[in-house]
């Protein structure tokens, strides 16, 4: 669905929230009612905005972009005022951002911009990195200063994000020069599985530490929070201090507390895991309720649970979601105990399919979905991931009170709390800026490092400038690691395309490196990125546009899916719309 930002691009809308004389924003409304979805969302978002006097983050830009543009004398006082204009991280700009630069730079013309092209890594927050390539194209007398020169990496890992980043297409040609002597390889360690991976990074740290490294001159770095949850229990094991930057530490997510506590209270029952999920989702169990039920296991000395058993029949719990709590719940228990009878005839693992009853029984899982905040669904399927290797690596049924123990000493905060020295650890997007001697890029793997969401060549090579920045920010040494085996859903797990971007003579390997694996990997990677190509040169359509269709024939797109590019088209010869991969339409030269 189109995002709210994404339909603030244009002055349209400035007018119907500004003017409160104007019945316009109520006609849309009504005329919403009978269009998209996305529509009514949206006038009724500036319907609010009006009636509270209110601005978002988006509008701080846009409306003095049409103040500009509406009102001159404003425009020529500030132009005149801002004689000089200095821009810093350029490459992160805006369409919005880069027209009010332009619009105020246009008396004196005295513009100076600052910024690295194969650095623009924020495109889901508006930046467009042809704003920075076509820069000279937009204003005249330009001159354009290279700084190529790299105080802080050494030649070896400036050698590996050169060749990385050479593979792009839409960039300036040009190469960071090292002034630094190191003389230390890149490492490329490829694991057998997730949990070798994070176990040679811990034994890698403490190599390093013992050579005399501080914890606070190392950082581990990742595509997404949910590849932190390996790394962190290996660390923990072999109690090296870290944390988590601007992020929070695997086991104190909202969302793994949440289903944990659903796993405690089939296993224990107790008050403080009740009290966490008994209204997530909504279940209408509020204050007046809980006090009840609080009372009620006072006087009865029995947990809050088991008050709600007792008082399902009160009718306080009318009209409430309390009895299908407890059916789920119920039904979780007496499912786990038949489950543990007939483990020895051959039953799946016992935790992983009680866990799975619970999230989608009890609503959990859907919410999440509904939410749309796909860190968090990736950090729920982690931690099923995690449940299934552990109860595979015991080799023998596991009790669920072994694994709720063995997740409470994971979440511990005392590895944190107790140490002044630490590890880092974050995302790469957290990491632009920073810079640390030795640096550890893990989960280097398809699907994760790129992302799995990547779906046109325009998004690959902004996955490339994030691996590239993630290169760059190591001084002294720089490792990269990635791992063999699957993934939840059953897919073999190969290593990164960036990887095999870089020239194979810089990188020094090491594992158990299967030579099938990485043909494997070359095959596969090698059709992913013919797909980009022929996908890339296929027109890009807009709405409106009259097609042609060798099947269907004529017709209109009425729709763009925004993430995979697909039109939905109104043909002519059908009475419903269809979606149509854009390899397969024609633009036709008329209206």
């Amino acid at each position: 669905m189109k995002s709210i930002n994404d339909s603030k691009k244009h002055f349209d809308y400035v007018e119907l929230v500004t003017n409160p004389d104007s019945d316009q924003l109520e006609l849309t409304i009504n005329k919403s009612n009978s269009a998209s979805l996305e529509l009514a969302i949206f006038t009724r978002y500036l319907l609010y905005q009006r009636k509270n006097f209110a601005l978002d983050f988006n509008d701080l830009l846009m409306f003095v972009l049409y103040i500009f543009h509406s009102y001159e004398p404003i425009l020529f006082k500030w132009q005149q005022r801002l004689e000089y204009i200095q821009v810093d991280e350029f490459q992160d700009v805006s369409d919005q951002q880069f027209e009010f630069v332009r619009i105020l730079s246009l008396k004196h013309k005295n513009l100076f911009v600052v910024g690295d092209p194969d650095q623009t890594i924020y495109s889901w927050r508006g930046a467009d990195v042809r704003l920075i390539l076509d820069f000279d194209t937009k204003f005249d007398n330009v001159k354009t200063i290279y700084l190529n020169k790299n105080y802080r990496s050494s030649p070896e890992i400036l050698e590996v994000s050169n060749s990385l980043i050479k593979k792009n297409k839409y960039r300036i040609e040009k190469s960071l020069i090292p002034v630094k002597s190191v003389n230390c390889k890149v490492h490329h360690y490829h694991a057998k599985n997730t949990v070798d991976e994070a176990k040679w990074i811990a034994e890698k740290i403490l190599s390093l530490k013992a050579q005399g490294v501080k914890a606070a001159d190392i950082a581990i770095l990742y595509r997404a929070h949910y590849v932190s949850r390996p790394i962190e229990e290996a660390l923990i094991s072999q109690n090296i201090a870290y944390k988590v930057y601007s992020g929070i530490s695997f086991y104190q997510r909202r969302e793994i507390k949440d289903i944990i506590s659903y796993l405690r209270l089939v296993a224990i029952g107790d008050d403080l895991s009740f009290e966490r999920v008994i209204n997530v989702p909504r279940r209408g169990i509020g204050k007046k309720r809980m006090d009840f039920l609080k009372e009620q296991s006072l006087l009865n000395k029995k947990t809050l649970y088991e008050s709600l058993k007792d008082s399902l029949n009160n009718k306080l719990f009318a009209n409430t979601g309390a009895g299908d709590f407890v059916s789920v719940i119920e039904n979780a228990r007496s499912s786990y105990h038949e489950q543990i009878a007939t483990h020895s005839q051959g039953e799946k693992t016992t935790i992983l399919n009680l866990l799975d009853q619970l999230l989608k029984k009890s609503g959990y899982e859907e919410l999440l979905m509904i939410e749309g905040d796909q860190e968090r669904l990736d950090n729920m399927e982690e931690l099923k991931f995690s449940l299934l290797n552990y109860e595979q690596s015991a080799g023998e049924l596991v009790d669920i009170s072994e694994y709720l123990a063995r997740v409470s000493l994971l979440s511990s905060t005392d590895n944190i709390n107790d140490h002044k020295e630490f590890i880092l650890l974050m995302t790469v997007h957290s990491a632009k800026g920073l810079e640390f001697p030795y640096v550890f890029v893990s989960g280097m793997n398809e699907g994760v490092f790129p992302s799995s969401r990547v779906k046109c060549l325009k998004d690959m090579e902004e996955e490339r400038r994030l691996a590239y920045v993630a290169f760059t920010r190591a001084e002294v040494n720089l490792f990269l690691t990635e791992s063999y085996g699957f993934t939840y859903d059953g897919a073999s797990r190969y290593p990164s395309r960036f990887i095999f971007n870089v020239d194979q003579a810089l990188l020094e390997r090491s594992g158990e490196l299967d030579e099938k694996l990485f043909q494997e990997a070359t095959i596969a990677i090698d059709r992913s990125e013919n797909a980009f190509e022929r996908l890339d040169n296929q027109p890009e359509f807009q709405i409106d546009e009259v097609v042609f269709h060798p099947v269907f024939g004529q017709g209109v797109v009425v729709l763009i899916d925004e993430e995979t590019e697909e039109c939905f088209v109104k043909f002519e010869k059908l009475n419903s719309n269809r979606l149509i991969k854009r390899e397969f339409l024609t633009k036709l030269p008329y209206k």
